[in-house]
């Protein structure tokens, strides 16, 4: 659930502002230049190579079983989630990187909070240890304050008020300052290894006419309403637009505009008259948030898989799925009569929120279980080697392996689509590296577990006689603590200071990649079946070292005591750190 204390003074603050000059205002005028944050295109010709669907992979070599010849695609999708996931998805990319296994990346998808690192990995890859030294220091900065100070500030406040100016465009603002420095799409370059597609994904706030360009998923959905939008080359195309010129920071703004705080962003369709669209097509498209329709961010990753899919005959596919939900065990809300705590609260029901992530939390499971990894089960993977992605209303033609996509195909078409290769599935391999899962590595663990133990005063569950153990358990409980905020903090009213905030997050991430010996043992076999012999020896080599080196059974976790709830803090434990 989003943490709103901190923005209380801003809402507190804008509401005076606004008073104060509504009552000097019988009407006030709303000015409408630049309401949208897009250019219209000069030019047809101008591209962003890194924001495209790839058509093919692959290479021309004589050799059998060059690695090229049998092409790859491996999709990372960064969940959302604040500063906790951008934080977590730059430790995964690190030991991504440290695995070799980066450079084989055909794209990085995000929403939300993982739309930060995403955009700024795409930008300036991790090529040294000061690369990743300057995008932590980035990434430990408190946006969320800062977007308070500027939306609070009256000089920011009238613009708001009288022009296209809003909190989510305060927010892009904030991130630019911070992380991008004014780049644009353009500044990504030329896609390679180590610089993968990268895909930008939001939500739809309203039903739209347009081509499947517009959507994530395309018609591969019964539904356009609860579509994603993903910021593609093709799309802006479409809507007549230059990419080119977008901020990297306005399309993660986009990305991470949660509904009830931030209003959504707009792009206008510059296109929306001529005759491409039957019947006319909205003038605008308007995005926020991209949780609701896809909160791990891989619809964007399956649509790229399926459109190479058509003209390449071999073609495997390991999909990472870098997720930061957590498991808050200290809320004990449910003691309170009324959980209204504050003037704001009264205002905006704290239910508005719990609604939205309760929602946010049924497309969650709902999207793993169709990847193969069923949280319901007792064991579920976190490494599945083999899954069938369910495609709709794809079919290819012997003749040229022509794509043919529409609702319902079927009838009299049947029989000349089906005479050729048939694509009703992606089969990929799915590598779930979840950051509530720290607790099923303990020798004792299990999901099953772990739902009981949040219901349990202690860990006496799980824990055995090795210190490994003992740490993870601790781990767990520092890391699902952490606010989904752009900020790092913890819930509740503790102390600790955002390096620990972000070591722990880094921690969580090398445990869950080298430390799970269960997925890494069936990676490295994956990667040696498709024809990646000399990666699969590097990363096996690469955890033999580290398990050499880990036989101290050391995790590393920042020190801290847990506080129980007390009169003046009744609904919920908290951590503090100490020193």
């Amino acid at each position: 659930m989003l943490n709103i204390s901190p923005i209380k003074n801003a809402f507190v603050g804008s509401s005076i502002w606004a008073t104060m000059l509504l009552s000097g205002c019988a009407t006030l005028h709303i000015d409408e230049r630049n309401p949208y944050i897009n250019v219209k295109a000069m030019s047809a010709d101008v591209s962003v190579p890194r924001a495209s669907y790839p058509s093919k992979l692959g290479c021309t070599s004589a050799v059998e079983n060059d690695p090229c010849t049998h092409p790859m695609f491996v999709g990372v999708a960064i969940s959302g989630g604040g500063s906790r996931a951008a934080n977590f998805g730059l430790g995964v990319i690190a030991q991504l990187r440290n695995f070799g296994l980066f450079d084989e990346v055909t794209a990085l998808s995000s929403v939300s909070g993982g739309s930060l690192t995403a955009a700024a990995i795409s930008l300036k890859p991790l090529q040294n240890d000061a690369d990743f030294d300057l995008l932590s220091t980035q990434l430990r900065r408190d946006y969320l304050t800062s977007w308070v100070y500027r939306s609070a500030n009256p000089m920011n406040l009238v613009p708001t008020l009288t022009s296209g100016k809003n909190a989510t465009r305060t927010l892009a603002d904030v991130f630019d300052a911070g992380i991008y420095k004014g780049a644009v799409y353009g500044d990504l370059g030329e896609k390679k290894p180590g610089r993968p597609s990268l895909y930008i994904n939001s939500s739809h706030a309203h039903r739209f006419v347009g081509a499947d360009t517009l959507t994530t998923r395309g018609l591969n959905s019964s539904e356009a309403s609860l579509q994603g939008f993903t910021f593609t080359d093709a799309a802006f195309k479409e809507m007549g637009s230059d990419l080119n010129q977008l901020r990297l920071a306005d399309a993660v703004a986009a990305s991470a505009a949660y509904p009830g705080i931030f209003v959504p962003l707009a792009l206008k369709n510059f296109n929306a008259d001529s005759d491409i669209y039957q019947p006319a097509s909205p003038k605008f498209l308007h995005l926020y948030d991209a949780g609701s329709s896809d909160n791990l961010g891989v619809d964007a990753l399956i649509r790229a898989y399926s459109e190479i899919l058509v003209g390449t005959q071999d073609l495997s596919c390991l999909l990472i799925l870098v997720d930061a939900h957590v498991s808050d065990r200290g809320d004990l809300s449910g003691s309170l009569a009324d959980t209204r705590n504050s003037m704001i609260d009264y205002v905006i029901s704290p239910s508005i929120y719990r609604a939205f992530d309760s929602l946010l939390e049924q497309r969650r499971e709902g999207q793993l279980d169709v990847l193969g990894v069923s949280l319901a089960s007792d064991q579920p993977y976190r490494f599945n080697p083999g899954v069938n992605i369910p495609l709709k209303n794809y079919a290819v033609s012997r003749a040229g392996y022509g794509l043919v996509r529409g609702q319902g195909v079927g009838g009299d078409e049947a029989g000349i689509l089906t005479v050729g290769r048939s694509i009703n599935s992606a089969h990929c391999a799915v590598w779930h590296i979840g950051l509530d899962r720290l607790l099923e590595l303990t020798k004792k663990g299990s999901p099953r577990k772990r739902n009981a133990f949040l219901q349990q005063s202690s860990a006496d569950e799980y824990r055995d006689e090795t210190h490994r153990d003992n740490q993870l358990i601790k781990l767990d409980r520092f890391v699902n603590s952490i606010q989904t905020n752009y900020k790092l903090a913890l819930n509740g009213p503790g102390r600790c200071e955002e390096l620990p905030i972000q070591n722990s997050l880094f921690e969580a991430a090398r445990v869950l990649m080298t430390g799970d010996t269960d997925s890494s043992t069936k990676l490295v076999s994956w990667l040696k079946d498709h024809h990646r012999e000399r990666l699969s020896q590097n990363i096996s080599h690469l955890l033999a070292s580290k398990a050499v080196q880990d036989q101290g059974a050391v995790v590393q976790v920042p020190r801290y005591s847990v506080q129980e709830p007390n009169s003046s803090n009744p609904s919920a434990s908290w951590i503090n750190c100490s020193k």
